[in-house]
């Protein structure tokens, strides 16, 4: 119950445009309906990895509610939070009203990944 309470505040903030940014490592991915695609994403040089076990997370396009627009996050080096997470990049999913669903980047188990995809594969059908 704490865990659906938790999911349900999260996307009350970012629905209201409070929470832009990615959850904490181990949260839920949470998706922001939207009525405009994302523009191409741009083409970044990968400057070296700064640390050992750093994982190159890409720029993307984050959608920015205030604006009603997307603004461009440059690609950067993390170091994950834990040993076994996952980085799963910022996505638009379109759905078949024509809407497009954001989602913001964020560290997944990956079990959690695959969680996330299955709720995503349910959502476009």
């Amino acid at each position: 119950m704490r865990k659906l309470n938790n999911l349900l505040a999260i996307g009350a903030l970012v629905t209201l445009g409070i929470l832009a940014y990615p959850a904490t490592p181990a949260q839920c991915q949470v998706g922001v309906q939207v009525t405009i695609a994302p523009p191409a994403a741009r083409v970044e040089t990968i400057p070296a990895s700064p640390a050992r076990g750093a994982i190159w997370t890409p720029g993307y396009y984050q959608w920015d509610p205030a604006a009603q627009n997307y603004i461009w996050v440059a690609g950067s080096w993390q170091v994950p939070p834990h040993k076994h997470m996952l980085w799963i990049g910022a996505h638009t999913i379109e759905r078949k009203d024509g809407s497009y669903v954001y989602y913001s980047g964020h560290w997944a188990t990956k079990h959690q990944a695959h969680e996330e995809r299955e709720a995503e594969e349910d959502m476009e059908r």
